[in-house]
């Protein structure tokens, strides 16, 4: 299923999806916990939550820690995560020789902000427990 809405207010039944992915949106959320929490909320128990987005690097911290914090606060699992920064740059690499050596210029400072380290490229793959994972987890 395919709907349009508001990620932070998805339009969907409580527990009624069994996979929903996001794919280079959500750092352009501007409550990125509430969407998080909203697609906990429509996944069904043992759903999964594929996630691919780029994130700026805050100094001194780790922008993958910081996702998980957010997922397992919402009450994921985390059963996946790889950082694919450099597969990121090096796709922009082989369009960039494709196209004759120019990209435009929000990929050409995508790809410098990649060498620079000022933004992150992360794949995370995510579970909500099954009831009996849940109560086991509490316990």
């Amino acid at each position: 299923m395919f709907c349009r809405g508001d990620a932070q207010q998805l339009p969907v039944q409580d527990e009624s999806v069994d996979v929903a992915i996001n794919v280079e949106s959500s750092h352009s959320y501007p409550l990125f916990p509430a969407f998080v929490g909203e697609v906990y909320r429509v996944l069904a128990a043992g759903g999964a939550f594929c996630l691919c987005d780029l994130r700026r690097v805050a100094p001194g911290e780790s922008s993958a820690a910081a996702l998980r914090a957010q997922f397992e606060r919402a009450g994921f699992i985390v059963d996946h995560h790889e950082d694919i920064t450099r597969n990121a740059a090096r796709s922009l690499d082989q369009i960039k020789q494709a196209a004759g050596g120019r990209l435009w210029a929000e990929f050409e400072s995508i790809r410098d902000s990649f060498d620079q380290g000022r933004f992150e490229y992360h794949h995370f793959v995510l579970r909500k427990p099954t009831h009996a994972h849940s109560a086991l987890k509490v316990g």
